[in-house]
């Protein structure tokens, strides 16, 4: 009865935003500032509640919980200043000055977000704010669950206008309104119904550590990327390639750090947190375990290790394999690949959900949605896509009328010669020009040749001297 009763509300919610999205009122770029101020001040007023909930809910530390609040709130604030109320207006009112908008994009209407586990409010308020950016309603499934921020975000988040953002418990299964929707799904459930921005969390991500690598810097990266944030990041290195060189230096920088790690991280008895102790293989390939305390591992992969052998990694272990160089490394990656991504000498962009695969081309590392992924383009044009001449045919009002009749016979006339005019040629060069190999040829001929010429030039002029003064001898 009570699920019945929940998904009437659903329906009665979606039936809403749906009218607003039919409206258009989240088009209008002072509508979007203003939900986009409303959104940075409810995060503003509820710092310390949303840090003291991810922390409960993540088990993250108090300086991790600290750095997602201020990187989603910094999301936000990147979205809303890259809003330009007079550049916004000039594109919307290009046509009744008689220019093209080329460029011109219209959102989707509605954008569905589905957020991944894995740094919850990120996941969360980063989308919702690239959609009310671009124009759309929002729909934020938040299913029941344990999760004190789901809860908050349930009851709190009201400041946005209720008509153009809901928030429903159970899944929206609806063909008809999944068809209309961007859906952004971080959790890689849903087939692909309309425009999905879908986030491929269980491809793996590679780093490369080359012999020329500093060795501190590399160690550093790699396991801040690894171990931080409970080690659930998508962009945690689960597999570094170390070159066999220096192998050696960085298992040792590896395990120094680890086990001061170790020796900071909570035990599962006081944290509470369920560390699972098996090692990431899905085959039997033998592994080597180089460190194990307190559920942080440092395990090195045999060189015969396949795709097949490997796994996402979930928790707080690194895996290594030797390679004999970087052209090793990547032939390596690419047997075992398709990757999430490919970090050389190491990286530390690991925060957040994976980037959803897009047509759009990113324009900022920072943030993981723009406001391009949620909308389409419209391309508006003023003057005609036949051009002038075809018009100057079509319009023409009679063969008979003199003015007229000979406007067209121009046009048609200009038009064809256009028609069978050449292409410009290709620039190419005839081939005939000494090239940077003739050159050394000539070089090397010139070197040899001009001592033998010289030679052989002095050679015959003794010869004749000695021939000359023979024959004065015997004169």
């Amino acid at each position: 009865m009570a699920n019945h009763r929940n998904n009437d509300l659903d329906q009665i919610v979606l039936d809403r935003v749906t009218a607003a999205a039919i409206d258009r009122r989240a088009h209008n770029i002072r509508y979007r500032q203003q939900q986009l101020q409303q959104l940075h001040s409810f995060l503003r007023k509820h710092v310390d509640t949303i840090c003291k909930l991810t922390m409960q809910d993540s088990n993250y530390t108090d300086e991790e919980a600290g750095v997602e609040f201020s990187l989603t709130a910094n999301a936000v604030k990147t979205l809303y200043d890259q809003l330009d109320f007079d550049e916004c207006l000039k594109k919307e009112y290009a046509i009744s000055r008689n220019q093209s908008n080329i460029g011109a994009r219209t959102p989707i209407g509605i954008v569905l977000i589905r957020p991944g586990s894995h740094s919850r409010f990120f996941s969360i308020i980063s989308p919702l704010a690239a959609a009310l950016a671009s124009g759309n309603c929002v729909i934020l499934e938040l299913p029941p669950s344990l999760r004190e921020l789901d809860s908050f975000l349930r009851s709190e988040l009201t400041i946005l206008d209720h008509d153009a953002f809901v928030i429903v418990s159970s899944a929206v299964t609806d063909t008809d309104t999944l068809s209309r929707c961007c859906i952004v799904d971080q959790l890689t459930t849903t087939p692909h119904v309309g425009t999905t921005l879908s986030s491929k969390s269980e491809s793996m991500t590679v780093v490369i550590v080359d012999r020329t690598a500093k060795m501190e810097d590399a160690v550093d990266a790699v396991c801040t990327a690894r171990f931080s944030f409970g080690g659930q990041s998508p962009y945690a290195p689960d597999l570094v390639l170390v070159n066999e060189w220096v192998r050696d230096e960085f298992v040792t920088l590896c395990v120094q750090r680890l086990s001061a790690e170790a020796a900071r991280s909570k035990s599962e008895t006081s944290s509470g947190r369920a560390v699972r102790q098996d090692i990431p293989m899905n085959g039997t390939a033998p592994v080597d375990v180089l460190f194990d305390t307190r559920g942080i591992k440092l395990v090195e992969l045999p060189r015969n290790t396949t795709s097949t052998d490997c796994s996402k990694v979930s928790e707080r272990t690194l895996r290594i394999m030797t390679v004999s160089s970087l052209t090793d490394a990547v032939t390596v990656a690419s047997n075992n690949g398709p990757y999430l991504a490919v970090y050389a000498f190491g990286s530390k962009g690991v925060f957040g959900p994976a980037r959803p695969v897009s047509a759009a081309s990113p324009s900022s590392i920072e943030l993981r949605y723009e406001t391009q992924m949620m909308t389409r383009t419209r391309p508006e044009f003023v003057c005609s896509l036949t051009g002038e001449k075809f018009e100057d045919i079509a319009l023409a009002r009679s063969a008979n009328d003199t003015p007229s009749g000979l406007r067209k016979e121009n046009a048609y006339r200009s038009l064809r010669e256009d028609a069978l005019r050449s292409l410009r040629p290709i620039g190419q060069g005839s081939g005939s020009s000494i090239g940077f190999f003739d050159q050394g040829i000539i070089t090397g001929m010139l070197a040899f040749a001009l001592p033998a010429l010289a030679m052989l030039g002095y050679g015959g002029f003794k010869t004749v001297l000695f021939c000359w003064k023979l024959y004065e001898s015997k004169m």
